[in-house]
């Protein structure tokens, strides 16, 4: 009897015990849904993202904007991000990169609950529009002609100065 009350005993112990851990064990935030209007945002535009994320006691979300390509990431921004009617978190980013060499974007979040920060980064990722280069468009550099037109011109100088001499 004794040996099963012990037994007893250490069970009841063992549960409280798993009770008491799983209790002080406080769970970092989730990223539940992000939404980007519009989806695939252009180049140097202005976007609205939307992210619902919950936590114990969420307070404060930054979101990184880092602008990449398939080889390397270009610009990284921070944006404070503010809690709306609904209790998700938006912020209206601006993409930086004037290269326009960008052609996705990499979300990663800043959250502060229950006075901790944590960092989560998933892998979320958006791609960008790429307007389509109007052939018209002149950037006000010279262009191949320039150099075409150029070397016509220093030829025709020298063939008229050969047949001068």
């Amino acid at each position: 009897m004794k040996q099963f009350c012990a037994k007893i005993f250490f069970i009841i112990f063992i549960f409280f015990s798993f009770l008491l851990i799983n209790n002080s064990v406080i769970a970092e935030p989730v990223v539940e849904e992000i939404i980007t209007e519009p989806v695939n945002p252009t180049h140097k535009s202005t976007f609205t993202v939307t992210a619902k994320i919950t936590g114990e006691d969420v307070s404060s979300v930054n979101i990184i904007i880092t602008e990449c390509n398939d080889e390397v990431c270009i610009e990284n921004e921070e944006y404070e991000m503010n809690q709306n009617d609904a209790g998700e978190w938006v912020a209206e980013p601006t993409l930086q990169d004037s290269s326009g060499a960008s052609s996705f974007i990499k979300y990663e979040f800043e959250i502060i609950d229950n006075g901790e920060e944590y960092n989560i980064n998933e892998g979320y990722k958006v791609d960008i529009k790429v307007e389509p280069k109007d052939d018209n468009d002149d950037n006000g550099s010279p262009g191949f002609e320039m150099i075409v037109l150029l070397a016509a011109i220093l030829l025709a100088i020298i063939l008229l100065r050969k047949k001068r001499l």
